[in-house]
């Protein structure tokens, strides 16, 4: 299933991408749900053993759960699958929210996409910059298996039958696929990561021993890769404390394969005065005392 949104200034990299996906010859069945920048043009695409089926649905909102909704429902209720992957395309802004829909003046906020997600999905792929961070992963850990997602921001490279065709079996054999598609064809300054999203909640545990008196406005400057993100496993090796070595060890196993200069696990970051008043009520913040650490760095 791709969620591909268009309606926004990557619409011509979403056409772009549209037709690859169009060209895709697989027997398992490839949904694609689709708006562009145009008034009217959203669609959704059914792809199988070669040949194309669509769906005219008018104007949709991408940035809206039913729309979401719809896609997963829609490819459950008609195509019964032992694995499920649903690819977000799109704008990202972390935990903030991903697929910006210009039209609507709306995007995917983190508890949409956790309401719209109905049933157990083996891999979630946000092709959207900055979502490969613990916020968005501790949002849907009770939703998936995988999460595959940029650090930080991604080139837009266009991809089809490198990701959907061929004899790939497993989750982990299609999350390796991936992650070997942008190590072949691109650079990437962060990382793109595949996360074992069951390890996540012993990575938020480990959060709570870091000492409150930390001085991490110190480490700023090493472990920050944008003025929003820093890198969890740069920022952990720069603190001493008690369970350092146990914090490493988890961030090692939670994630699988990844591309790029950094340990592909973000965390939200900001200066002191630039911190969100609505980053106290996502539920990282509401279990762990990473808000309070910010906040008083």
């Amino acid at each position: 299933m791709v969620y591909l949104d268009g309606d926004n200034d990557l619409y011509q990299y979403a056409i772009e991408e549209l037709n690859a996906l169009l060209q895709v010859n697989s027997s398992s069945p490839l949904i694609v749900l689709f708006d562009g920048k145009y008034h009217g043009d959203s669609c959704l695409y059914i792809i199988l053993n070669g040949s194309i089926s669509s769906i005219s649905l008018g104007e949709i909102n991408m940035g809206d759960w039913k729309s979401l909704n719809y896609l997963l429902n829609f490819s459950k209720s008609n195509y019964k699958g032992k694995y499920y992957m649903l690819e977000i395309w799109s704008h990202g802004n972390g935990w903030m929210g991903v697929s910006f829909d210009r039209e609507s003046f709306d995007e995917l906020k983190l508890d949409e996409i956790n309401k719209a997600i109905y049933y157990h999905i083996n891999i979630i792929f946000f092709s959207a910059c900055y979502m490969g961070n613990v916020d968005v992963a501790y949002w849907i850990k009770n939703k998936v298996d995988y999460m595959i997602a940029p650090e930080g921001a991604i080139p837009v490279v266009r991809h089809g039958k490198e990701f959907y065709e061929g004899n790939i079996s497993t989750p982990e054999e299609m999350c390796k696929n991936i992650i070997d598609f942008y190590r072949n064809n691109t650079y990437i300054s962060t990382s793109i990561a595949v996360w074992n999203i069951k390890i996540i909640d012993n990575i938020t545990v480990e959060l709570n021993y870091i000492p409150e008196n930390v001085n991490l406005d110190g480490i700023r400057d090493t472990a920050s890769f944008s003025s929003q993100y820093a890198d969890l496993y740069e920022l952990i090796k720069a603190i001493n404390f008690s369970h350092k070595e146990e914090f490493l060890n988890y961030m090692d196993e939670l994630i699988v394969f990844k591309y790029g200069e950094l340990s592909g696990i973000g965390i939200y970051f900001p200066l002191p005065n630039y911190i969100s008043r609505y980053y106290s009520s996502t539920p990282l913040s509401e279990n762990t005392i990473w808000d309070e650490l910010i906040t008083s760095n």
